[in-house]
């Protein structure tokens, strides 16, 4: 399906008078991203939503420095990653006569994405496969790395953002569903755990991808082999927690949505330890003994956070997440905390509930 573009873009990308044809891609929900053609070259274009990422030019700086990495002899994955690219004139950033930013990347023949994991083998190679990405994208220099969203898993700022939005009340709801707060109150000491790792050498930075998922992995079409990992804006130092966390969060609800009804949450017991298991044969003699024992309670952390940030948007009148109806945050928050709940439940059950309140060091 042929879309308009600026003109331009338009007038930039064609070729000998030749004008593109442009393909959607559906799916992301930070940036737009078309399929680009002229003749039997095919890019992929994105306009970059420059209010989350404010500095486009260290994305690309960043993402340079992690093509130039993953093409080692050394690298993990069988295809290089998608390498940025200029544009006709040179220039690595396009802004149209409507203001919006531009870049091109090298568009990978061949290759799909999944959208969901539905079997534990499936999910001990992905957790795998990630584990592998932060083994090697660690050797980078992370002094010379452009930070693109500071504090992003800072599970101490989402605490007291959620307390602040509680106290200001602006969109006059905090009356309104006090047990929700009240149980996330009631977890603090994660956060009290999370500060004390801070401190810890036990508990260094690696590179961690922030957005792990099988949607984020290109798979081969013909021999469905997993090639690389794309979707690398997030890519920044992080602690143990944050790949593996999310993807237990997020992999491991039997529910479909984030927003479905209480009684279809159903933690899945056995991605969560095919992840686990993943994870650590992906960077074996790589974790500390202490972020050996601690991996199990990464997904409690990252599905609180997450429970946090919704309700806080919730509190400040819906500002920051889509919403398609009134209480939608709400739905999300109370549906992470019964996928919370779940989850202690079953690390209590297995022996290992001590790790939730007790002391992690």
């Amino acid at each position: 399906m042929q879309q308009p573009l600026p003109s331009s873009l338009q007038v930039l990308l064609s070729v000998d008078n030749t004008a593109p044809t442009v393909k959607p891609i559906a799916g992301g929900l930070i940036h737009q991203t078309h399929q680009v053609s002229v003749g039997n070259r095919s890019t992929l274009l994105q306009s970059v939503n420059t209010r989350i990422f404010s500095d486009p030019i260290g994305l690309i700086q960043n993402h340079l420095a992690l093509c130039q990495h993953f093409s080692a002899p050394d690298s993990p994955f069988p295809h290089p990653l998608a390498n940025p690219l200029t544009f006709p004139d040179g220039s690595w950033l396009h802004v149209d006569e409507w203001g919006h930013t531009w870049r091109q990347t090298e568009f990978i023949h061949g290759a799909y994405t999944r959208a969901f994991v539905e079997e534990p083998s499936q999910a001990f190679t992905l957790a795998a496969f990630f584990a592998r990405f932060t083994k090697h994208a660690s050797t980078l220099d992370q002094s010379r790395w452009y930070i693109p969203l500071p504090h992003f898993h800072d599970l101490s700022l989402r605490y007291e953002q959620f307390q602040q939005a509680l106290q200001e009340d602006r969109a006059g709801r905090a009356k309104n569903h006090l047990s929700l707060t009240d149980e996330l109150k009631n977890r603090h000491h994660y956060v009290t755990q999370y500060l004390k790792i801070l401190q810890h050498p036990s508990f260094p930075l690696r590179m961690m991808h922030h957005d792990a998922k099988l949607s984020n992995v290109l798979i081969d079409q013909k021999e469905d082999n997993w090639l690389c990992p794309i979707d690398l804006d997030t890519v920044m130092p992080g602690y143990f927690f944050s790949d593996l966390g999310d993807m237990i969060r997020s992999i491991c609800n039997g529910a479909e949505k984030e927003d479905s009804p209480l009684e279809q949450v159903r933690f899945r017991s056995d991605l969560f330890e095919s992840l686990l298991d993943g994870y650590q044969s992906g960077m074996p003699s790589i974790l500390s003994p202490e972020e050996n024992r601690l991996l199990p309670i990464a997904g409690v952390w990252m599905t609180y956070m997450q429970c946090l940030r919704f309700t806080t948007d919730w509190l400040n009148g819906d500002l920051y997440y889509r919403i398609e109806r009134t209480g939608q945050n709400t739905e999300r928050a109370v549906n992470q905390l019964e996928l919370l709940r779940q989850m202690e439940n079953y690390l209590m059950q297995t022996g290992r509930g001590s790790l939730l309140t007790g002391e992690i060091i």
